[in-house]
Order: C-alpha cells, then sequence, then structure tokens
C-alpha cells in the first residue's frame, strides 16, 4: 500500500493521476484487459508512485501504455499476488459502486499451459464454491473451499467460509447446513477471493458441474475488477462421456466408485470426492494425458 494514502500529500495526488491515466488507457482501442492486468502485477504500487513522479499527469497514460506493451504482447501470467498489484491498491480507493463500469481495469489473473502438458505433472487445485442462490449473477458466495495437487498428493488446502452481505435463505441452509449465524463475522468477498485466485492461479482448475463454479467465480471477480482466465476441467463432463452410470451427479459417481464424503454440500468435502472421481475417470482411461485429451472437458471462462 502507499506510504501515504488519503491523507493529501503527493501520493494522493499522485494516486488519483494514475487511477485517471488507467480509465483513460482501458478506452483505447487495442486490448486493455490485458495490458493493464501486466501493468498492474508486474509493477510495485510505491515504486510506480516514485518512478512517475517527475512525469505530467497528461504523460501518464503513454508511460503506462508502453509499460504494458511487452506483457501484453508475452501474455505472462501474473507473478504476484493481486491483492499486491497496482491495479488492486487503485481499485481498493475506490467505492464499490464505482468499480463495476471499470472492471476491465482490474487485473487478469489465470493460468495458461502448453497443450501438450501433461496433466500429471501440474498442479491441480479442485475447488467448490456454496452459494446463496443458483444465479451466479444476482447471488452471492457463501464458502470457498480448495484443494491443491502435486502428483495427486494433498499439499495444500484453503477453506473460508464468505459473509455475502445478505441473509441466506432457509433452504440454502437446509441444503448446505451453512446458517447465518455462522456467516456473521466472516470476511466479505473482497477479502476472500484475492487469496483465492492467489491459491489458484498457476494450476489446472477442476470442478464438478464446473459451470456453476465458474460462473461465480466470473461474476465475483468482475464485481471486485478482476477478470479470470483459468484451466478449468469439468468432472461432470467427463464422467458424462466416460462413466457407464444412469446418473452423473457427485452421489451417484461416489456411489460408482464406492467413496464416501467427509460431509456433503459443504465445500471441502465434495473436494476431496471430486478429486477421487477424477483420479479413477484418468485411470480407466489411458488415453487422457495431455491437456490437449482434455480440451473437450475443459469449461470456456467467458467474462460476462
Amino acid at each position: 500500500m502507499f506510504a501515504c494514502e488519503r491523507d493529501g500529500g503527493p501520493d494522493r495526488d499522485r494516486t488519483d493521476d494514475l487511477y485517471n491515466a488507467i480509465v483513460a488507457l482501458s478506452q483505447l482501442s487495442y486490448e486493455p484487459s490485458l495490458s493493464l492486468a501486466w501493468v498492474g502485477s508486474y509493477l510495485n504500487p510505491e515504486r510506480l508512485v516514485k518512478a512517475s513522479a517527475g512525469l505530467p499527469a497528461s504523460s501518464l497514460t503513454s508511460y503506462l501504455a508502453s509499460l504494458t506493451a511487452p506483457f501484453a504482447k508475452d501474455r505472462r501470467p501474473m507473478p504476484s499476488p493481486f491483492s499486491n498489484s497496482l491495479l488492486s491498491t487503485l481499485l481498493g480507493k475506490r467505492q464499490s459502486s464505482d468499480l463495476a463500469p471499470q472492471a476491465i481495469m482490474g487485473g487478469v489473473t489465470g493460468s495458461r499451459f502448453a497443450p501438450s502438458a501433461k496433466i500429471k505433472d501440474l498442479p491441480v487445485v479442485v475447488f467448490d464454491f456454496e452459494s446463496s442462490g443458483l444465479a451466479s449473477r444476482t447471488e452471492r458466495i457463501i464458502e470457498i473451499g480448495a484443494v491443491k495437487f502435486e502428483g495427486r498428493k494433498e499439499v495444500e488446502r484453503f477453506s473460508s467460509l464468505v459473509h455475502p452481505g445478505r441473509p441466506v435463505g432457509e433452504e440454502i441452509t437446509r441444503i448446505t447446513g451453512i446458517t447465518d449465524a455462522m456467516l456473521e463475522g466472516q470476511p466479505s468477498i473482497a477479502e476472500v477471493l484475492p487469496m483465492f485466485h492467489d491459491f489458484l492461479r498457476g494450476c489446472v482448475g477442476v470442478a464438478h458441474n464446473a459451470e456453476f463454479d465458474t460462473g461465480f467465480l466470473i461474476w465475483e471477480s468482475t464485481r471486485l475488477g478482476i477478470q479470470c482466465d483459468y484451466v478449468v476441467l469439468c468432472t461432470l463432463r467427463m464422467a458424462r462421456e466416460l462413466v457407464k452410470s444412469d446418473r452423473k451427479n457427485l452421489d451417484a459417481l461416489a456411489s460408482h466408485y464406492r467413496l464416501t464424503f467427509e460431509s456433503r454440500h459443504r465445500s471441502i468435502g465434495d473436494i476431496l470426492v471430486t478429486a477421487a472421481v477424477l483420479w479413477n475417470m484418468i485411470d480407466e482411461n489411458a488415453r487422457l494425458s495431455t491437456l490437449r485429451d482434455f480440451a473437450p472437458y475443459q469449461e470456456q471462462m467467458q467474462a460476462p
């Protein structure tokens, strides 16, 4: 964060200048949604304030544009946490109501690999969201869970309840067991989601019925000014083609593979079963080796 924020002084003025320059840059005809991400992730906010100190405000847009060029061209992934980036810092100084029209200014976070990359050699994050309802455009995430695997070995977990800023309905409580009392005092999505992006970045994502989870990931991220560009595989798509079972929901697949839930309709419990289903399907289908082989089962990350 800046040494001086909104209490007056040169840092505050330069913050405003940089914000306005990013707004201008986001309106240029070339793809600012890509190039802004790399500026925001590669440059430390304090260093940028110092580096641009001698430039007039009118020159900042072209200055930022020159910095974005090599990063956008190479489409390199973010090397540093989005929460520590320039764009996160600047956007964090604006009210949430101001962010929606400027979502394009947020960082792009994601993971891309060569089609020939073998899934066994890549880190895999199986994730699951619980939400206040089914509609990703209007409902909110109330729990995020994820488990990271390397060589099928669990190496790290991420789990957090999320206060949705509204009561959860009785039906959601009945399904998930998550109550308003449990969510009271929990962090907001603005606090939790950047940390989840840091956890997922650089890994292959996996979810069961990934369309649901990626929908919430995209919409919640967009509201915070973050764009997503992940490789996400859907085990439901895989099961529909590869598993001989009348039903393909997670309960049916758990029964098919004789798996048990640690807890059903809670993120970590569902994740562990999803991971086991994934490994079983891969073992049963030797042709599934590279990401190219998994292309039919990949969920497309499309911004709203």
